[in-house]
Protein backbone atom coordinates (compact mmCIF):
# COMPACT_ATOMS: atom_id res chain seq x y z
CA UNK A 1 0.00 0.00 0.00
CA UNK A 2 1.52 3.36 -0.71
CA UNK A 3 2.55 5.87 1.96
CA UNK A 4 0.91 8.65 -0.07
CA UNK A 5 -3.11 7.17 0.09
CA UNK A 6 -2.85 6.73 3.88
CA UNK A 7 -0.85 9.64 5.33
CA UNK A 8 -4.23 10.87 6.12
CA UNK A 9 -5.40 7.98 7.65
CA UNK A 10 -6.13 8.15 11.98
CA UNK A 11 -8.11 4.96 12.24
CA UNK A 12 -6.34 1.18 11.81
CA UNK A 13 -7.67 -2.07 13.14
CA UNK A 14 -5.68 -4.51 14.34
CA UNK A 15 -7.43 -8.07 13.76
CA UNK A 16 -6.97 -11.56 15.02
CA UNK A 17 -8.09 -13.86 17.35
CA UNK A 18 -7.89 -13.80 20.66
CA UNK A 19 -4.91 -15.27 22.20
CA UNK A 20 -3.17 -14.90 19.09
CA UNK A 21 -0.56 -12.08 20.18
CA UNK A 22 -2.74 -8.84 19.85
CA UNK A 23 -2.39 -6.97 22.97
CA UNK A 24 1.52 -7.65 22.34
CA UNK A 25 1.28 -6.25 18.48
CA UNK A 26 -1.25 -3.24 20.07
CA UNK A 27 1.55 -2.39 22.41
CA UNK A 28 4.45 -2.97 20.10
CA UNK A 29 3.22 -0.12 18.15
CA UNK A 30 2.36 2.42 20.36
CA UNK A 31 5.54 3.06 21.34
CA UNK A 32 5.97 5.23 17.87
CA UNK A 33 5.12 8.62 19.29
CA UNK A 34 1.99 9.32 16.92
CA UNK A 35 0.12 6.24 17.74
CA UNK A 36 -2.19 5.15 20.49
CA UNK A 37 -3.83 1.77 21.04
CA UNK A 38 -6.42 1.72 23.65
CA UNK A 39 -7.28 -1.57 25.34
CA UNK A 40 -9.92 -3.25 22.94
CA UNK A 41 -12.87 -0.25 22.50
CA UNK A 42 -15.49 -2.74 20.67
CA UNK A 43 -16.72 0.32 19.23
CA UNK A 44 -17.40 -1.05 16.14
CA UNK A 45 -19.43 -4.42 17.57
CA UNK A 46 -21.64 -1.70 19.38
CA UNK A 47 -22.45 0.49 16.87
CA UNK A 48 -23.26 -2.67 14.45
CA UNK A 49 -25.65 -4.04 16.56
CA UNK A 50 -27.02 -0.13 17.58
CA UNK A 51 -30.81 -0.80 18.44
CA UNK A 52 -30.46 -4.26 19.07
CA UNK A 53 -30.49 -4.64 23.13
CA UNK A 54 -31.11 -7.22 25.82
CA UNK A 55 -34.63 -8.96 26.20
CA UNK A 56 -35.12 -7.18 29.97
CA UNK A 57 -35.00 -4.17 28.77
CA UNK A 58 -37.90 -2.07 30.41
CA UNK A 59 -38.97 -0.41 27.16
CA UNK A 60 -39.34 -2.85 25.46
CA UNK A 61 -37.12 -5.01 22.74
CA UNK A 62 -39.09 -5.32 19.76
CA UNK A 63 -39.51 -1.77 20.23
CA UNK A 64 -36.59 -0.18 20.52
CA UNK A 65 -35.33 -2.49 17.53
CA UNK A 66 -38.32 -1.68 15.30
CA UNK A 67 -38.41 2.52 16.50
CA UNK A 68 -34.35 2.68 15.61
CA UNK A 69 -34.39 0.87 12.61
CA UNK A 70 -37.35 2.90 11.34
CA UNK A 71 -35.43 6.33 12.09
CA UNK A 72 -32.25 5.32 10.49
CA UNK A 73 -33.89 3.74 7.65
CA UNK A 74 -34.91 7.60 6.45
CA UNK A 75 -30.88 8.35 6.41
CA UNK A 76 -27.81 6.89 5.17
CA UNK A 77 -27.47 4.70 8.76
CA UNK A 78 -23.76 3.87 7.45
CA UNK A 79 -22.95 7.66 7.29
CA UNK A 80 -24.35 8.11 10.54
CA UNK A 81 -22.57 5.22 11.93
CA UNK A 82 -18.91 6.74 10.56
CA UNK A 83 -19.63 10.31 11.97
CA UNK A 84 -20.48 8.88 15.64
CA UNK A 85 -17.19 6.44 15.45
CA UNK A 86 -15.10 9.66 13.78
CA UNK A 87 -16.02 11.38 16.77
CA UNK A 88 -15.55 8.84 19.21
CA UNK A 89 -11.80 8.35 17.63
CA UNK A 90 -10.82 11.91 17.12
CA UNK A 91 -12.12 12.30 21.04
CA UNK A 92 -9.93 10.08 22.29
CA UNK A 93 -7.03 10.89 19.86
CA UNK A 94 -7.55 14.70 20.78
CA UNK A 95 -6.84 13.39 24.60
CA UNK A 96 -3.90 11.11 24.10
CA UNK A 97 -2.50 13.94 21.86
CA UNK A 98 -1.85 11.27 19.41
CA UNK A 99 -2.31 11.08 15.17
CA UNK A 100 -3.51 7.42 14.84
CA UNK A 101 -5.37 4.97 16.70
CA UNK A 102 -4.76 1.28 16.56
CA UNK A 103 -8.92 -0.61 17.52
CA UNK A 104 -7.68 -3.93 18.63
CA UNK A 105 -10.69 -5.66 19.42
CA UNK A 106 -10.17 -9.67 19.00
CA UNK A 107 -14.00 -10.36 18.16
CA UNK A 108 -13.69 -7.98 15.01
CA UNK A 109 -14.06 -11.30 12.59
CA UNK A 110 -17.66 -10.88 13.01
CA UNK A 111 -18.20 -7.25 11.38
CA UNK A 112 -15.35 -7.36 8.69
CA UNK A 113 -17.95 -6.01 5.96
CA UNK A 114 -19.14 -3.54 8.36
CA UNK A 115 -15.52 -2.20 9.20
CA UNK A 116 -15.19 -1.91 5.00
CA UNK A 117 -18.76 -0.27 5.27
CA UNK A 118 -17.65 2.40 7.33
CA UNK A 119 -13.79 2.71 6.49
CA UNK A 120 -12.72 1.45 3.25
CA UNK A 121 -10.09 3.04 3.00
CA UNK A 122 -8.50 2.39 6.76
CA UNK A 123 -5.27 -0.53 7.10
CA UNK A 124 -6.12 -3.29 8.76
CA UNK A 125 -3.17 -5.23 10.60
CA UNK A 126 -3.72 -8.96 10.47
CA UNK A 127 -2.40 -10.89 12.83
CA UNK A 128 -2.42 -14.65 11.89
CA UNK A 129 -1.02 -17.19 14.93
CA UNK A 130 -0.88 -21.37 14.79
CA UNK A 131 -4.27 -22.29 15.78
CA UNK A 132 -2.93 -25.12 17.80
CA UNK A 133 -1.09 -22.36 19.99
CA UNK A 134 -4.16 -20.59 20.42
CA UNK A 135 -5.89 -23.15 21.38
CA UNK A 136 -3.28 -23.97 23.87
CA UNK A 137 -3.10 -20.71 25.45
CA UNK A 138 -7.31 -20.71 25.75
CA UNK A 139 -6.80 -23.61 27.90
CA UNK A 140 -4.20 -22.93 29.83
CA UNK A 141 -5.50 -19.05 30.29
CA UNK A 142 -8.67 -19.62 30.76
CA UNK A 143 -9.30 -23.65 31.23
CA UNK A 144 -11.52 -23.82 28.18
CA UNK A 145 -11.71 -27.82 26.86
CA UNK A 146 -10.82 -28.05 23.42
CA UNK A 147 -9.18 -31.86 23.64
CA UNK A 148 -11.96 -33.92 22.38
CA UNK A 149 -12.88 -37.10 24.61
CA UNK A 150 -14.02 -38.85 21.95
CA UNK A 151 -12.54 -40.11 18.30
CA UNK A 152 -15.96 -40.51 17.14
CA UNK A 153 -17.79 -37.64 14.28
CA UNK A 154 -19.39 -35.01 15.07
CA UNK A 155 -22.37 -33.47 13.24
CA UNK A 156 -23.28 -30.20 12.73
CA UNK A 157 -26.33 -30.05 15.24
CA UNK A 158 -24.62 -31.86 17.86
CA UNK A 159 -21.94 -29.31 17.92
CA UNK A 160 -25.12 -26.85 18.32
CA UNK A 161 -26.26 -28.52 20.80
CA UNK A 162 -23.00 -29.09 22.37
CA UNK A 163 -22.35 -24.58 22.65
CA UNK A 164 -25.68 -24.40 23.76
CA UNK A 165 -24.84 -26.41 27.06
CA UNK A 166 -21.36 -24.96 27.82
CA UNK A 167 -20.39 -21.34 29.36
CA UNK A 168 -20.61 -18.55 27.47
CA UNK A 169 -16.60 -17.56 27.41
CA UNK A 170 -15.93 -21.56 26.22
CA UNK A 171 -18.54 -21.17 23.49
CA UNK A 172 -17.42 -17.51 22.49
CA UNK A 173 -13.55 -18.91 22.41
CA UNK A 174 -14.68 -22.15 20.12
CA UNK A 175 -16.77 -20.03 17.80
CA UNK A 176 -13.29 -17.80 17.43
CA UNK A 177 -11.72 -20.87 16.25
CA UNK A 178 -14.24 -23.03 14.18
CA UNK A 179 -15.84 -19.50 12.61
CA UNK A 180 -12.95 -16.96 13.01
CA UNK A 181 -10.01 -18.27 12.04
CA UNK A 182 -11.59 -18.99 8.07
CA UNK A 183 -12.53 -15.66 8.32
CA UNK A 184 -10.04 -13.87 8.95
CA UNK A 185 -7.58 -16.48 6.81
CA UNK A 186 -10.12 -15.21 3.57
CA UNK A 187 -9.15 -11.62 5.17
CA UNK A 188 -5.54 -12.01 3.58
CA UNK A 189 -7.18 -10.40 0.22
CA UNK A 190 -8.38 -7.25 1.17
CA UNK A 191 -5.81 -4.58 -0.55
CA UNK A 192 -5.23 -2.58 2.34
CA UNK A 193 -4.29 -5.78 4.74
CA UNK A 194 -0.92 -6.10 5.90
CA UNK A 195 -0.36 -10.05 7.00
CA UNK A 196 2.12 -10.05 10.32
CA UNK A 197 2.68 -13.88 11.35
CA UNK A 198 3.04 -13.81 15.47
CA UNK A 199 5.97 -16.59 15.49
CA UNK A 200 8.22 -14.06 13.32
CA UNK A 201 6.77 -11.06 15.36
CA UNK A 202 7.84 -12.62 18.63
CA UNK A 203 11.23 -13.82 16.95
CA UNK A 204 12.37 -10.52 15.02
CA UNK A 205 9.80 -8.22 16.69
CA UNK A 206 11.65 -4.57 15.89
CA UNK A 207 12.08 -5.57 12.23
CA UNK A 208 8.40 -6.53 11.82
CA UNK A 209 7.16 -3.36 13.57
CA UNK A 210 9.29 -1.52 11.50
CA UNK A 211 7.63 -3.32 8.35
CA UNK A 212 4.33 -2.32 9.21
CA UNK A 213 4.96 1.23 10.37
CA UNK A 214 6.09 2.95 7.21
CA UNK A 215 3.56 2.15 4.79
CA UNK A 216 0.86 4.08 6.41
CA UNK A 217 2.46 6.46 8.35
Amino acid sequence: MSQDANRGATVCFLLGLPRSGTTLLAHLLQQHPEITAPPEPWLMLALEAFGRVDHRHPAGTSLIETATSEFLGRIDRAAVSRAFADAAYGAYLSSAGKRIIVDKTPRYWMVLDYLDLLYPEAPHILLMRNPYAIAASLKSTWGVPLQAKSSRSVSLSSLGDLMLRLPDVIASSLADLVLGLPKLAAHRDRRQTMVVQYERLAACPEEEIQRLSWPWL
